[in-house]
């Protein structure tokens, strides 16, 4: 039997169910990460969302953890990643792509498109060299390219006496009463101890099980239907029309997994 009242109390900012309540509709939490991570003290956050769909109409949308514009115009999309994948950079490159589809109008010129910054708060240190975090830009190897486009990864496992390594350690916090910063300590205290920040707590968790029960039905569904698509292409008795009207797949899915056969 899943144990709640654990989970809940052991969560930390690194977990995004948490990470998101934090930071939700909190300008100054937002702005001290921005702050510290981007070393910009006057730096001013002006909007922040969290838990914001980006919707691709031709193909896999997302759903990002914190969606916040400063006083420049910048963009930011700070997200909380604790799996680590070999897919990780083509995933953040993914986030910055879907950020900047939405910063521009239909007909405005692109040097009007603001400076984006996607930043994910990986659990380990993915660049495995010791740093805070680790920036990165394109460019021909010698040149940057400056395109305003910025991508970072943090190191959440960095433990320097510096506000970075401080910043991490209230991110891998359970306690409130064991963090640096008051405006992270305050929102986490009242989510955690307070009888009306408990209760919502146990609320959200109650719908967040509720959606990983639906995604793993839904996967499961997903992979019965491919392994019956599949071995009717094998059987090379039915047209690909007809094995996507009985598995469930799109025609399109099915050809996929035709041509990966015939590959």
């Amino acid at each position: 039997m899943i144990d709640k009242k654990h989970i809940l109390e052991n969560l930390r900012l690194l977990d995004d169910v948490l990470l998101v309540l934090v930071f939700d509709e909190n300008i100054p939490a937002v702005e001290l990460v921005l702050q510290i991570l981007l070393e910009e003290q006057d730096l001013t956050v002006t909007y922040v969302e969290t838990q914001k769909e980006r919707r691709n109409l031709y193909g896999h949308s997302v759903r990002m953890d914190i969606v916040a514009r400063d006083s420049a115009g910048r963009q930011f999309d700070l997200e909380a990643q604790r799996k680590i994948e070999k897919s990780i950079p083509r995933r953040l490159r993914y986030y910055s792509s879907m950020t900047d589809t939405r910063l521009l109008a239909r007909g405005q010129d692109y040097a009007d498109l603001p400076d984006s910054y996607t930043i994910f708060i990986m659990e380990k240190d993915i660049g495995k060299r010791g740093l805070p975090l680790y920036c990165f830009k394109r460019c021909d190897g010698t040149e940057e390219m400056e395109d305003g486009s910025y991508l970072f990864y943090v190191n959440g496992a960095y433990e320097g006496d510096d506000p970075v390594g401080r910043l991490m350690h209230d991110f891998r916090c359970t306690r409130a009463e064991d963090m640096y910063y008051p405006v992270l300590a305050e929102r986490v205290k009242y989510l955690k101890e307070s009888e009306e920040g408990k209760s919502f707590m146990g609320s959200l968790f109650d719908d967040w099980m509720e959606e990983v029960a639906r995604e793993a039905e839904k996967k499961a569904i997903e992979k019965n239907s491919r392994e019956i698509a599949r071995r009717m292409i094998e059987e090379k008795e039915l047209k690909e029309e007809k094995i996507a009207k009985y598995s469930g797949l799109t025609l399109e899915e099915v050809r996929e997994l035709s041509a990966r056969r015939n590959a």
